[in-house]
This record gives structure tokens, sequence and C-alpha cells, in this order.
């Protein structure tokens, strides 16, 4: 399969490209804290099975690849928040890897 831009296309641009949303930068969205988490579960390279639902406390989810640079660069930073935050807060992480723990594994 081959992919190439045209730099010369005289197609117009699609409806809505031009327009720019303001996104807030460093906000943090607090419109579900305190709401029970949702009854999921999740199994950890080990094979043990997570349930959400059976969280107490509160969790902080990281959903995150190994292809996603900012997401690797933010592991460190999530890592060094669970150990300073230990028994306050749990910090969960959850691959969407779809090659399973081999890949994952050494980010841990």
């Amino acid at each position: 399969m081959l992919g190439a831009c045209d730099r010369a296309a005289d197609a117009p641009a699609q409806p809505g490209a031009r327009e720019v949303v303001a996104t807030p930068a460093g906000t943090v969205v607090r419109s579900f804290a305190g709401t029970p988490l949702p009854a999921m579960q999740f199994t950890d390279p080990a094979g043990k099975v997570l349930d959400l639902a059976a969280q107490d406390g509160p969790v902080l989810i990281n959903l995150w690849a190994t292809w996603c640079a900012p997401c690797v660069v933010e592991m460190p930073q999530l890592d060094a928040l669970a150990g300073a935050m230990e028994g306050e807060l749990r910090v969960i992480t959850i691959s969407q890897d779809v090659r399973g723990a081999d890949v994952v594994t050494p980010f841990f």
C-alpha cells in the first residue's frame, strides 16, 4: 500500500476543519469525583484479576500504550506519584496494547 499527501489539491476543506476549539490546559475534571467505579475487571500480567468496582478509596486510572510516546514519558511520574501517595491514592495503569504482557512488562 502506498500513501501520500497531495499538496496541490483543489478540494475544499472538510466542514469544521478550520474551527478551533479552546481546550483548557492543566484542568482537572472532577465531575466524577466520589462516584463508584464501574463494574469492570482487568487481568494483570501475572494473571491476577482486578475488579474496579471493588476498589476502596481514591483511584487514578491511567489508560496507556507502549506505542504512545507521551504515555511512556509519564510512566516514571505515575510511579513516583504512586509511591508518594501510597495508602492515600491507588494508581492503576491499564495498557491498551493488543500484543499482551510481553510488550508491557518491560515498563514496570
